[in-house]
């Protein structure tokens, strides 16, 4: 239970089901190309926000009822800075009825990741999960949203991305713990340096092994109590069991 406002996001298919089945009381926004993977499992997300030059390029099918929000943003001006631009609709998609809103974000400063925890933040989001922002081609894309993770500390809001078997969360000079099972795996990595004192772990860990990127991290460690504790300080991005 949580005080305020929830979002939750997915990048690729492979987690589409998995968020659906996952998320009562959440918004589910499909970043820009991501909504084709929605269209292709039958699923809607409630909203799909970006530049839309994934989701539109070369596409002859009018999923979403893309080709009407498009004429409707063509038609207005296009910001120079950060500004959400919205296009209400609802479609009907295996016999369901839904609303369903496209948020035109335009800025090129920003990834459409950035742009949507930005949207979530606008909208008083306390908890937000990001799917498959580890994936695909774009190296650099993964190095930025590790570095999202940590850009979006300092706001009141949990901050996760999910792969198929582990969350990646970032932490900084705090006291954390997490469930799993033991033989779970875990791993931390300075970000770009932190030390931890651990408790439940096959390896503990303790404030003589500084973490730092390049030089120091703890990787292929596992779980030995189902409830691991966790004494941050400094700047760690912490890799855990996948728990929804």
């Amino acid at each position: 239970v949580r005080s305020r406002r929830q979002r939750q996001m997915c990048i690729r298919d492979r987690d589409t089901e998995t968020v659906i089945q996952n998320s009562p009381n959440r918004t589910v926004i499909a970043l820009d190309g991501a909504a084709r993977k929605f269209h292709n499992a039958g699923l809607i997300p409630d909203i799909i926000l970006g530049d839309f030059d994934s989701i539109y390029e070369n596409s002859q099918e009018n999923i979403f009822e893309l080709h009407e929000a498009m004429e409707y943003f063509a038609s207005k001006n296009v910001p120079e800075n950060l500004e959400f631009e919205e296009f209400k609709t609802s479609i009907n998609l295996n016999g369901e009825r839904k609303e369903i809103t496209f948020q035109r974000a335009n800025c090129q400063e920003y990834t459409d990741l950035d742009k949507a925890i930005q949207f979530c933040l606008k909208h008083d989001s306390s908890d937000i999960s990001v799917f498959g922002a580890l994936g695909g081609l774009r190296v650099d894309h993964l190095m930025e949203n590790f570095s999202i993770l940590k850009k979006y500390k300092k706001e009141e809001v949990k901050l996760v991305i999910f792969n198929k078997l582990q969350n990646i969360q970032f932490l900084k000079d705090e006291k954390f713990k997490f469930k799993g099972s033991v033989g779970d795996k875990f791993g931390a990595f300075g970000y770009p340096k932190g030390t931890i004192i651990s408790r439940g772990l096959k390896w503990e860990i303790d404030r003589n092994y500084e973490l730092e990127m390049g030089v120091r991290s703890t990787a292929c460690n596992e779980l030995t109590e189902s409830e691991v504790h966790l004494d941050v300080v400094g700047d760690v991005i912490v890799m855990l069991p996948r728990k929804m």
